[in-house]
């Protein structure tokens, strides 16, 4: 079992074919460490265990408590981290706190994409952070050739760049406008006052203004509910 912040056991259970034992205990041993990363940024893991299956499937799924994982990312040389990464996120934003409508989508993917790069910048050190910020920049921008610009509150597109790379993006300026501190504390304030419950972007924007003392209606308008 993993130990929480919380003092308490969350077991970690993996369901894998026979065939993909070796490569999937390689993928998935920094769980644990992500775990930790997260608890400490975010606040204690928030339910009773976290599990991990294998499935004939595209991608990868949150299922609150077990992450369903494609085959094809089981590759066993740590390639695809960022989904796992990516999935635990999920179980703060979307499982702990879910969204109350599908218009603030971002409270979701923004927030899991973001939690990638907090990751990496906390494992690889700053230099990296910033290059994996460009990448997901020159993702978003590569989409937008194809589907055009578009807000990310009511997005008319509700799975792509807009929803997770610019989503991600909004959160690497929000905590270089309000400072790293205050940051910081406005995820783990949100987090508590929405814990198992419903939120909207208006009750973030609320918990950011509240957390950093400013007003921040310029940046949300600009970044949120405009293309």
């Amino acid at each position: 079992p993993y130990i929480s912040i919380s003092d308490s056991d969350i077991p970690l259970e993996f369901y894998v074919f026979p065939e993909h034992l070796q490569a999937a205990k390689e993928d998935w041993k920094n769980i644990t460490s992500m775990m930790a990363f997260y608890e400490n940024l975010f606040g204690p893991y928030p339910f009773d265990r976290y599990s991990m299956a294998e499935a004939l499937n595209r991608g990868a799924m949150e299922h609150q408590t077990m992450t369903t994982y494609s085959s094809q990312l089981i590759t066993g040389d740590h390639r695809y981290d960022y989904i796992v990464a990516h999935e635990l996120a999920h179980h703060w934003w979307g499982d702990f706190v879910t969204i109350a409508d599908w218009k603030d989508l971002w409270l979701n993917e923004g927030f899991a994409t973001y939690s990638e790069a907090l990751y990496f910048e906390h494992l690889n050190g700053k230099d990296f952070y910033q290059e994996y910020m460009v990448n997901l920049a020159e993702l978003y921008f590569r989409e937008v050739g194809r589907l055009g610009h578009f807000s990310i509150y009511d997005p008319e597109y509700l799975w792509g760049g807009t929803m997770y790379q610019k989503g991600a993006w909004v959160l690497h300026m929000l905590r270089w406008t309000i400072g790293k501190d205050a940051f910081k504390q406005t995820l783990k304030s949100y987090a508590q006052q929405y814990a198992y419950s419903n939120a909207l972007i208006t009750d973030f924007i609320r918990v950011a203004e509240e957390e950093s003392a400013q007003q921040l209606d310029w940046f949300f308008d600009q970044w949120i509910y405009k293309p």
